[in-house]
């Protein structure tokens, strides 16, 4: 069975804003539909791990992006599993277009969760162990981000239940795309050369979130709490030029 997936995609139009470059929570989707499918060629999909009461979620992920992908265009997004420890497995992306430049490579860290415990499983101790190929995609180690403090809030949701996804929980892309309607409250969308979503709490249908901007060097980063508690949920680094 093959360490690496790769498939050919073509960027749709409601997956575009008006500049016609794709979204960031698109893109995110995107890959996350290679991944599934690599998931399920090496029997830890939704079906195989369903039964089980497990489920993967997405603790982290880096995207550094050299060329946003356009409406209309074509890319190949290739995908690996690069690393597993006790309880995180790493998964590696490449995109790039029909003549083999380079658009964007990204890692990632994700965990397997048991829905009855609500607490993640020991990977080295599941039956089917998945090829590893050890290659990064990015150079830098990957590393969790925590709001350094609760910015003043810009864009407030209540979460709809059209956020929830197969396992009954909030899809991770739903986060990202809040956090960018947040940045583009502030200013038009940017030019981003890459973004970094850190996951910390899970939120339900009904919950009400409230999202603000914290300015770094050459960064924009935008946190999500719960509005009543004030709970971090998500932490999102958008990158820009220098």
């Amino acid at each position: 069975m093959s360490s690496i997936q790769s498939e050919t995609l073509r960027v749709r139009t409601y997956e575009c804003g008006p500049d016609g470059t794709l979204y960031p929570h698109d893109l995110l989707r995107q890959m996350q539909e290679v991944a599934s499918n690599h998931a399920d060629r090496l029997g830890w999909g939704f079906a195989d791990l369903e039964p089980r009461g497990l489920f993967w979620v997405l603790s982290v992920i880096r995207v550094e992006v050299f060329h946003w992908p356009r409406f209309g265009s074509q890319l190949i997004l290739s995908t690996w599993p690069s690393g597993l420890n006790r309880l995180q497995a790493a998964r590696e992306f490449l995109g790039r277009d029909p003549a083999d430049g380079q658009l964007f490579a990204a890692s990632s860290s994700w965990m397997v969760l048991n829905r009855n415990k609500i607490r993640p499983e020991n990977l080295r101790q599941m039956e089917k162990p998945f090829p590893i190929k050890e290659e990064r995609a990015l150079k830098a180690p990957l590393r969790r981000i925590k709001p350094r403090h609760r910015p003043e809030p810009v864009f407030h949701i209540q979460v709809p239940a059209s956020a929830l996804d197969i396992n009954g929980h909030v899809n991770n892309t739903e986060y990202l795309r809040w956090a960018f309607d947040t940045l583009c409250l502030r200013q038009s969308r940017p030019n981003l050369t890459g973004f970094q979503v850190s996951y910390h709490s899970e939120v339900f249908a009904g919950d009400e979130l409230e999202f603000g901007i914290t300015h770094g060097d050459h960064c924009l980063e935008v946190s999500g709490f719960q509005t009543r508690g004030g709970k971090p949920v998500v932490s999102v680094v958008f990158e820009i030029p220098e």
